[in-house]
């Protein structure tokens, strides 16, 4: 037992076990010289990081990333903490070889003699039947007057906790050439492929490159020859990219003969060939926990290299038996929260799922998942197999054939605040073990089969087709870095976005009814929508492009002198404001709102024999500009002063009033609202108790104004209050419903008309009628569908709504309900907007 001296107190989260099956065959040498890392707390000054959920939820060209000069600047150690961790080492003995304020952490250097005194702790020497360790059990104890500074002390324990992810074909098929053609025709069963050909098969974009980029890949022993590299890329007739290895705590390139080698060869060779153009950075560490620490707090914050995607081929169980934590619950904090930090920076993370099953080779009979890929802030990638290869034509299964991809749920990540809110609607399984519920994985999957595998070359050798969810992750890290140069800005922490993504457009859903069960322990099986074996599927690289850059908020009419008036923001990036009219029969040519740009859209309403137009100012203005419309011309803009907000706003003419209510600006979800009498707006107010992450709809009846909205980020049920000119009444909810944008209303034949686009992963459009006390059940609007909602207004005795097409078509439709049915849809000729257009009803 350690000798725990009096002023010493137990370090929270430091608790080991020792790994299952393991005996101490004798204390550790008391003169072996080693390092740790301390992991110290955020300085008390710090701002709130922002929170990923609702970063991922802000529209794709507003999203504000922190630098990683200001995260060190505001977010790392205080000096004054990191003095006190250096005194206490200068006490013990001990060495400071590395300090680092934006990964708060100091790495000292001492003897086990030394480090055992100074931590507390009995470091003695463990044995099982594949490794030898140095380990301790229990916890780590530090001076009273240090554990609340320190948060976690790694590399005392230097067991085993990184596995490759890797798979090398047994078989040596004549297909195992290294010229694999990209065009395999006619279509054959499994053969190998090529990195590009799957990117190709998988709709990855082909322009621009991914230049300007940086993929960081994480090794844990191995490393690479550039011979070997070359001769990859010689093979597939590409040049080979620029790699930077980088050293963690001595751990250095160095190719093998071992799976580690084969590991490293295999992420250089799928992410730079899948983005060509992108530099590499290969961080190689130790595969222990302070490992883990270590490469995930340098890479997220290096400022050298900059990595904006990161891609993980390598895991560890969460619980070495169904009942024990492997990890320390330090380690796993620290990771997880620089995890936090790498969404704040805008950095994307893919980690593969495993290619042991369900049972992670523990040999149980229980249910597993790895970790770090059940982290809540990683994208996590399971495996399939791709065969029937015929020009774009393949067919796709979940891959249990010399390897079966890791999937389940997580012992970790659990309720009652797993699984995370985005993954709410996807119906997760609960464990395999006991039922509970948690953090699901895998969240997509891509091709993993070692027989539908990448050749390699290793010491100069052609080791074959090479596969293992391994092969995966990197795949889809090259197709990010893709992503970022399209958009010319980080994608960033995708999770939330994907479970947001309609399915059918973006996803390739795999839907075999194979299991992932292993090594006697209960599996999961593939089905229709998410499951556990390959998550939502298979992803659709340009979709998803197409798709991220924002899925906007519905789109607004108003009927002005005898016409529907329709405006619009136009195109992707184009952020000017267009506007036409509609007779009755046809729409008139669009014309443009000159010396006015919207990143959002705008509102209308007719007041005051004017047609009034509101709106949000361009990319980085948050700023609501007004100007009304006499039937020939548009008046100058004016600023609505002393107000913003983070989307566009929406307008209701209440008395002898232009009323107007807004979502707050970026981060800020509260509802406000003013009015306008035709000369100044009145100050703002607060809507109490009320927020939503899009912005509200209003509308006049029975002479009181009714709003709706949707509500904050993750909820994404409606909700309605009624204003009498003074007070707004408590929020109801709007039945059983819900909307993953926002809503429109309109009110016809005597009831308000509500209408929106469905919740998450559904585009069909949906309406209800409210006659003042009650809401109707939700109807579908027969045949149409919308990535975005639409708009409202009552024109010649009919309602009128207009929407943006689906994901990938920008084109506006219209159709017509007459209180009995709708007519067909029809295309407003000529004209189209962007994923991101903003419009609100009358």
């Amino acid at each position: 037992m350690p000798q725990i001296p009096a002023d010493y107190r137990v370090l929270a989260a430091s608790h080991r076990h020792a790994r299952a099956g393991a005996r101490r065959t004798s204390s550790a040498d008391p003169n072996e010289m080693l390092s740790v890392s301390v992991r110290i707390r955020r300085r008390a000054d710090a701002p709130t990081l922002p929170d990923p959920a609702s970063l991922a939820a802000t529209p794709h060209r507003e999203k504000r990333y922190i630098t990683r000069e200001d995260f060190a600047a505001h977010y790392g150690a205080s000096q004054d903490d990191l003095d006190k961790i250096a005194a206490f080492a200068a006490t013990n003995g001990l060495a400071v070889v590395e300090t680092s304020i934006p990964r708060r952490t100091m790495v000292l250097k001492g003897t086990v003699a030394q480090m055992s005194k100074a931590f507390a702790v009995d470091l003695g020497m463990y044995e099982t039947a594949a490794e030898k360790y140095r380990g301790r059990e229990g916890p780590i104890h530090l001076p009273s007057g240090l554990v609340d500074i320190v948060e976690g002390v790694f590399g005392l324990d230097n067991r085993k906790m990184a596995e490759p992810h890797v798979r090398v074909s047994a078989k040596a098929p004549a297909e195992m050439s290294p010229h694999v053609s990209p065009d395999i025709s006619p279509a054959q069963a499994i053969v190998p492929l090529t990195p590009p050909q799957v990117a190709q098969l998988y709709g990855f974009p082909t322009s621009p490159n991914a230049s300007g980029q940086t993929i960081g890949i994480f090794e844990f022993g191995g490393g690479y020859k550039p011979s070997d590299v070359q001769l990859f890329y010689n093979s597939l007739h590409l040049a080979v990219p620029s790699i930077t290895p980088v050293s963690i705590l001595g751990q250095t390139n160095s190719p093998d003969n071992t799976n580690y080698t084969t590991e490293t060869l295999l992420d250089i060779g799928v992410a730079g060939s899948v983005a060509t153009g992108a530099k590499l950075a290969v961080y190689f560490a130790p595969w222990t926990e302070q490992g883990w620490v270590d490469i995930v707090t340098t890479a997220i914050h290096d400022t050298t290299n900059k990595p904006s995607v990161i891609s993980i081929s390598y895991g560890w169980p969460e619980n070495e038996t169904a009942g024990s934590l492997t990890w320390s619950q330090a380690a796993i904090n620290a990771v997880d929260a620089t995890f936090q930090e790498a969404a704040a920076l805008g950095v994307t993370i893919f980690v593969s799922s495993g290619d042991s099953g369900s049972g992670c080779g523990m040999g149980d009979s229980k249910a597993h998942v790895e970790y770090p890929g059940s982290d809540p802030y990683v994208t996590c990638v399971g495996g399939t197999s791709i065969s029937n290869v015929s020009g774009l034509s393949f067919k796709e299964d979940v891959w249990n054939d010399n390897g079966i991809t890791g999937g389940g749920i997580s012992d970790i990540f659990v309720a009652p605040n797993y699984p995370p809110i985005w993954q709410n609607w996807a119906n997760l399984p609960g464990s395999a073990n006991d039922g509970h519920k948690g953090r699901g994985v895998p969240d997509i999957a891509g091709n993993a089969d070692e027989l539908s595998g990448y050749t390699l070359f290793q010491n100069g050798v052609n080791i074959g087709p090479v596969g293992g969810t391994s092969a995966a992750a990197p795949l889809y890290a090259g197709l990010a870095a893709l992503m970022n140069a399209g958009l010319g800005e980080p994608v960033g922490y995708l999770n939330p976005n994907l479970y947001a993504m309609p399915y059918s457009y973006v996803f390739r859903d795999i839907n075999d009814g194979q299991s992932n069960a292993s090594g006697g322990a209960p599996g999961y099986t593939s089905g229709p929508g998410w499951d556990a074996c390959t998550g939502l599927g298979g992803v659709n690289g340009a979709a998803l492009e197409y798709a991220l850059q924002g899925v906007g908020l519905p789109v607004a009419l108003a009927d002005f002198n005898g016409k529907l008036y329709m405006v619009w923001k136009g195109m992707e990036r184009d952020d000017r404001v267009f506007y036409s009219s509609f007779n009755g029969t046809s729409w008139a040519p669009q014309t443009q709102i000159s010396g006015i740009g919207s990143s959002s859209g705008v509102a209308l309403a007719v007041y005051a024999g004017k047609l009034y137009m509101a709106w949000k100012g361009v990319l980085g203005d948050q700023g609501i500009y007004y100007s009304s419309f006499n039937g020939t011309t548009w008046a100058p803009q004016q600023l609505v002063s002393g107000i913003g907000s983070s989307v566009g706003p929406s307008l209701a003419v209440l008395g002898n009033n232009l009323f107007m209510a807004w979502k707050g600006v970026e981060g800020d979800q509260r509802i406000f609202f003013n009015q306008f009498n035709g000369s100044s707006w009145t100050a703002q107010q607060l809507v109490p108790n009320v927020g939503t992450s899009v912005g509200p709809a209003c509308v006049v009846f029975n002479n009181a104004l009714y709003m709706v909205w949707k509500g904050e980020d993750g909820d994404q049920g409606l909700y309605w209050s009624k204003f009498n000119g003074t007070a707004f009444a408590p929020q109801a909810s709007v039945g059983n419903v819900g909307s993953s944008g926002g809503l429109a209303l309109a009110v016809m034949n005597g009831k308000v008309y509500a209408a929106w686009k469905g919740e998450f992963g559904d585009q069909r459009l949906w309406y209800t009628t409210f006659n003042g006390s009650t809401w109707a059940a939700q109807t579908q609007v027969p045949g149409v569908a919308s990535s975005v909602g639409p708009g409202l207004a009552l024109f010649n005795n009919a309602l009128f709504a207009c929407w943006k097409g689906e994901l990938g078509d920008q084109s506006i439709w219209y159709s017509s309900f007459n209180g009995t049915a709708w007519a067909a849809q029809k295309q407003v000729p000529g004209v189209g907007t962007s994923p991101d257009l903003v419009m609100a009803a009358e």
